[in-house]
């Protein structure tokens, strides 16, 4: 962060000092890349562009040649500035979450998706912003995008990405997820595609909110993520058991009602975890994999 952010924004007129302010200065950016030298200003951009500029910011939702133009400027311009934590926070003070909630209720998919790009990028290791965002109905429309299977995965990959900055090394965290948000993202384990993507996110960040605090180890425990863990590494074989072990891992290594869960023989669970392992040993690409297997057996059944 600026050590002088006010003098700099007095020595520098051009600085945004509000939302109007940040988004001529997009204008402004905008207009200096495009220029054929570095004394070209805004007044010199042709009108044409400037109102279509205009419209982009200023109307999210819009016809396919803004569309193109908005992702230009929200990966360009506004990333760049809102990667500073003096603007991320004027960002919010200043009506972003506005505007970011509009982008995520876009009907254009790459529109919901820079939406998700923005909350992570002003979130990040920045507790003002995290606290603006879990304040606000965005947490909301994050996980109403998880919850929906008609998005593409990509977007949910990306809301699910925006929530995992939300939450990292935020102590706050468990004061604003509800049992029905860590409902949804368990049911997140249910998603197989291709990539496997969204599942295996999913894992990292159910791990990431278990070790934020007991309380909510404990509410995902009460809500069957332990069942859940084991049902899929019962499932043939793929790319995502490696994380949804080593989820499980962290859970029951440190939580007893896990443990119970775990060890008991209805899932019979130690002849999988044998099973797993023998058939996995001789491929060096697993190895790490047959590591977590042999933990899990070890923390459970070595007597």
């Amino acid at each position: 962060m600026a050590e002088n952010h006010q003098d700099d924004q007095q020595d520098n007129p051009k600085q945004p000092r509000d939302m109007k302010g940040l988004l001529n200065f997009c204008l402004e950016a905008t207009a200096a890349e495009d220029a054929p030298s570095s004394a070209s200003t805004v007044s010199q951009m042709e009108p044409e562009r400037r109102a279509f500029l205009e419209a982009a910011l200023n109307d999210m939702v819009s016809t396919d040649p803004v569309v193109q133009e908005v992702v230009y400027i929200v990966d360009e311009v506004l990333m760049d500035i809102l990667g500073s934590l003096d603007y991320a926070n004027d960002f919010y003070k200043l009506g972003g979450k506005t505007l970011v909630e509009e982008m995520l209720r876009s009907s254009i998919a790459i529109i919901r998706i820079k939406g998700c790009d923005l909350i992570a990028e002003t979130v990040q290791n920045n507790p003002f912003s995290q606290a603006a965002v879990l304040d606000s109905s965005l947490v909301t429309k994050l996980t109403e995008l998880l919850d929906d299977n008609s998005q593409e995965e990509k977007v949910r990959v990306k809301a699910l990405y925006a929530i995992s900055c939300l939450i990292r090394d935020n102590q706050k965290t468990p004061d604003y997820f509800d049992v029905k948000q860590l409902s949804i993202l368990i049911r997140l384990l249910d998603c197989r595609t291709q990539t496997n993507k969204l599942r295996t996110k999913a894992c990292f960040l159910l791990s990431s909110l278990a070790s934020s605090s007991d309380q909510v180890k404990e509410a995902l425990v009460i809500n069957g993520l332990v069942q859940k863990f084991i049902s899929i590494l019962k499932e043939d074989h793929d790319s995502s058991h490696e994380y949804v072990a080593s989820a499980l891992r962290a859970i029951v290594s440190e939580h007893e009602e896990a443990k119970r869960i775990y060890r008991d023989p209805q899932y019979s669970l130690q002849s999988l975890l044998d099973s797993r392992i023998e058939s996995l040993s001789g491929d060096e690409s697993h190895q790490d994999e047959v590591s977590i297997y042999r933990d899990l057996r070890d923390i459970c059944f070595t007597v």
